[in-house]
């Protein structure tokens, strides 16, 4: 009993004993983020309004590149799984992925043959989550016939529809008249959602993990298969337009800078900085060792080898995170979004 009591005082003191310097995780981390996927969005809607305006072979490849960076923008943004982001299920109309069932290739047949796109009211906000993001925007722009026409007024409705929801996010984040840096920047007692510091420290923590859970769980589990003969190719993410590996990069990226604004200054004098961030390069060079497609990569003997390398050392860094870091600074790590999925 004396024995619980001590530990759960260590617990406690451990987890008072930290500020964290939010203001600095919004001002270099978290709103030039949503930033630069207003920004993204933007181009991304210029782009497909002047391709259906006059559609041609270059404007096509314009529209397919601009798509990438927007799509990309949203694997820097996509570990924030706090905030706005969660409000009007905003996070999976940006990009319904992962979609084992092909819902999306369902809904999009029956949305494309069918009458709804030629209503007057016709509204893209007000139809499946599954047909209003990045991933079904990469299916249009991806026929498996070469010679199938784009449907413009099908992707210019998804483009506006991006755009509109990264300015709201960018703006809930920081202008509203309930801006969402007001409960980030205090936690407290009256704080409807941070009611502590310790309850800040368990959602950085849980967004860091549940980050680095969904790139082996999901962005590697599911392409690798149970074996080579069992790959799945096309459930990696952004296999059409070849962009798996540069959204786990993304990612990789953007968890690292989001460790070294929220922990990486707690555990400044600690060793384990040292070895998280040593975790992080290791990764980074593992990846870019991949130099095929991770479509392409699960199925070949010795790219194969690369991709589960990467699934092992990315799943080391993400039980330093569980374990060490939780353990040091006593913050527990509580729901995981990803659970029931």
């Amino acid at each position: 009993m004396f024995k619980f009591i001590f530990i759960m005082l260590v617990w406690v003191m451990s987890s008072q004993s930290y500020a964290y310097n939010m203001q600095d995780m919004l001002d270099k981390h978290l709103l030039p983020t949503y930033e630069n996927l207003a920004e993204q969005t933007a181009e991304l809607n210029q782009t497909a309004n002047s391709y259906c305006v006059n559609p041609s072979s270059a404007g096509l490849e314009s529209l397919k590149a601009k798509t990438r960076d927007t799509f990309l923008a949203w694997q820097a943004a996509q570990h924030i799984r706090f905030g706005p982001v969660l409000a009007f299920s905003r996070d999976r109309r940006f990009d319904f992925w992962p979609d084992k069932r092909g819902t999306i290739r369902k809904q999009l047949y029956e949305l494309v043959n069918g009458s709804a796109l030629e209503a007057e009211d016709f509204d893209i906000t007000h139809k499946s989550v599954a047909v209003q993001g990045l991933s079904t925007l990469e299916q249009l722009l991806n026929p498996k016939s070469d010679d199938a026409e784009v449907n413009c007024f099908l992707v210019a409705s998804i483009t506006q529809n991006l755009h509109t929801m990264a300015n709201d996010l960018a703006s809930e984040w920081a202008s509203s008249s309930t801006p969402f840096v007001d409960l980030f920047l205090n936690p407290g007692e009256d704080n409807y959602i941070y009611r502590s510091e310790s309850e800040l420290g368990g959602e950085l923590i849980n967004t860091l993990y549940t980050q680095l859970e969904f790139m082996v769980t999901r962005k590697l589990d599911l392409p690798l298969g149970s074996s080579m003969g069992k790959a799945r190719g096309k459930l990696s993410e952004g296999w059409r337009s070849h962009s798996s590996l540069a959204a786990l990069s993304a990612n990789l990226n953007a968890c690292h800078e989001f460790y070294r604004y929220s922990f990486a200054p707690q555990l400044k004098a600690n060793p384990l900085d040292e070895k998280i961030e040593s975790a992080f390069k290791q990764v980074q060079a593992t990846l870019e060792e991949i130099d095929i497609p991770l479509s392409q990569a699960v199925s070949d003997a010795e790219k194969r080898l690369l991709v589960v390398r990467l699934k092992q050392e990315l799943t080391q860094l993400k039980n330093l995170v569980a374990s060490d870091v939780a353990d040091i600074l006593g913050i527990a790590l509580g729901f995981n979004s990803l659970d029931g999925d």
